[in-house]
Parts: structure tokens; sequence; C-alpha cells
């Protein structure tokens, strides 16, 4: 299950909604068609993979690229960089909310769901109708599932209710999705989430 719930994934095919798509494909296209025209680098990776691929070729210092995600379907996901002078990818709030007041006339005609992450120096637009809690609702359905998942998360984003789910807080989630969690692993991140499936292969 990807993208706010709007994508799952069963047996190896994707369900999606295909207007949703068709929406969001024609905005990225806008977005990046516009950005072009301005001149600036528009790259289809996220920055990260960008920047440790062998042969990375780092812009000039000072200069901006902008990144795609490659993967969303039904959303639009965006980020903002600035060379350093060391060649590396630098973060701006300003830049950030620039790129958001460009990208929001060229997004689908609905109400959306807006994520502006300055920390992560990126935005991702998503249709507001659409949630974890549906989509979770939605894969169950597709796969003929009954009772409840197993839900392991770090924020209320990924809290689906009691009826859907039994939720499992990775150690370093947020207060308030720890509170409602069934299980609060004691590791972080990555290795709270082993720590969670280790625990759900043993039946617990």
């Amino acid at each position: 299950m990807a993208e706010r719930g709007a994508l799952v994934e069963v047996d190896g095919e994707l369900q999606y909604d295909a207007e949703t798509a068709a929406a969001f494909a024609t905005a990225r296209s806008a977005v990046e068609d516009g950005l072009r025209e301005r001149g600036f680098r528009v790259v289809h990776s996220y920055p990260d993979d960008f920047a440790a691929q062998e042969g990375y070729e780092a812009g000039e210092p000072g200069r901006l690229a902008f990144f795609v995600n490659p993967l969303r379907l039904c959303s639009v996901g965006l980020w903002v960089r600035r060379f350093g002078h060391l060649g590396e990818l630098v973060t701006d709030d300003d830049l950030t909310h620039q790129l958001a007041r460009f990208a929001r006339p060229h997004m689908p005609d609905t109400e959306l769901f807006w994520d502006l992450n300055l920390g992560h120096g990126m935005l991702i637009a998503a249709a507001n109708a659409v949630s974890k809690r549906v989509g979770a609702q939605r894969l169950m359905g597709h796969a003929g599932l009954s009772g409840r998942l197993a839900m392991v998360g770090d924020t209320m984003s990924d809290f689906l209710g009691g009826d859907v789910a039994v939720h499992y807080a990775v150690g370093d989630a947020k207060p308030e999705f720890k509170r409602v969690a069934d299980y609060v692993a004691t590791a972080p991140v990555t290795s709270g989430a082993v720590e969670i499936l280790q625990r759900l292969t043993r039946g617990g």
C-alpha cells in the first residue's frame, strides 16, 4: 500500500484509480515543463540517490536542481536543492516555499492533501479524499481479507482505526501515535520495524 493508500499491490498487480493517476501525471508534466522552460534542471530521481550515483554530475555552486519522484502514480512528489561549493545538495526553506507556490496552480482541480516538508526540502500533493484507512480497506477487499491488518507506523497518518488494524509503533514514533499503538518497539526506524516483524512472526 502506497501514496496514502491511493495505490495498493495485490499478488504483484498494482490497483489504483486510472483517472486520478492521469490527473496527477498531467500535473507532474506541467510542473516539469514549466521548470525546464525557465532553464532549471529537472531530474527524475530522489536527491540522495542522485548524489550517490557513480559519476555524480554536480551543478555550479548556487545553481538549482528540481527532483521528481519517479515512482508516484496517484500523487506528485517534488524536491528542490541548491548546489553547494563542494557539489553537495543543500535544502533551502524559501526555495521549497517557492516550489510549492509554483506547483500549486498546476495540480488537479480537487481537494488536495498538501504536505510541505521544509526539513526535507520536499513537497507532496495527493488527493485529500484518499487515506491509508481507505487504502487498507481497498487492499483487504482486493485480497479477499477479513479481520485486521498489522500496521507499522510512526505518525497519526498511519492510524487506520482499531476496527481495521492492530497498530505497531517504531521506537521514534510521534508521541500521539505511540499512545494509540497496540505495541511500541524499543528500537527506532528500520530496526524498530524489524523488531515488530520478528514479534509478528512469533505470533505477538
